[in-house]
């Protein structure tokens, strides 16, 4: 990223900022509503810290049945309360500006997830949100595997991990990669 991009998007960070900041100023003590992309890294204590709610909040407002799941590109709904006091808004801006500070931040710094761990992730969100119990007609799973497929590759238990190890499998069969199986999700709406 060059410095002329680094400065825009500072720049318009702190034009988002403001905005926020005044956005939160004007609705005081009033439930404000969010909706917050899940990147890579994050997790759902630190989103909560963030929007200063709680994980319970979050998971709740979206259906996370395990608060150690979320994934990468996931749009999760916050619901926060804004109680900013006359004396915490400067605060409350300082705050913001640092948040938009650590996302320059991270905005020029590598990916942690390697493609293929980011692949299988958007897979399985797409596929399942996550959920071990997801059905669509006869598929199951976190992977949505046929009845079929399950038979050869496993994962018939609710077992996180047990499904996971089957997905994984199968695409490494019929695609070669998780980057494959998501380039065929994309072209064809399945894998």
């Amino acid at each position: 990223m060059s410095l002329k991009q680094t400065t825009v998007l500072l720049s318009a960070g702190a034009m988002g900022a403001v905005m926020v900041a005044s956005q939160h100023r004007a609705s005081a003590d009033q439930v404000n509503t969010q909706t917050y992309t899940v990147q890579s890294g994050d997790t759902l204590s630190q989103i909560a810290q963030r929007f200063q709610t709680t994980t319970a909040a979050i998971a709740s407002s979206n259906q996370v049945l395990n608060h150690d799941q979320i994934y990468v590109g996931q749009r999760l709904v916050i619901q926060s309360a804004n109680n900013i006091s006359s004396g915490d808004w400067l605060s409350y801006f300082r705050q913001a500006l640092n948040q938009v500070d650590q996302t320059v931040t991270q905005a020029t710094t590598p990916v942690q997830d390697s493609a293929e761990d980011a692949a299988l992730k958007t897979l399985i969100f797409r596929e399942s949100s996550g959920n071990v119990n997801a059905t669509n007609g006869i598929y199951y799973g976190i992977g949505q595997l046929s009845p079929q497929n399950r038979a050869r590759y496993g994962g018939n238990t609710a077992d996180y991990n047990d499904q996971l190890q089957a997905m994984q499998a199968y695409i490494h069969d019929r695609y070669g990669s998780a980057v494959q199986a998501l380039a065929h999700h994309d072209a064809m709406g399945w894998y």
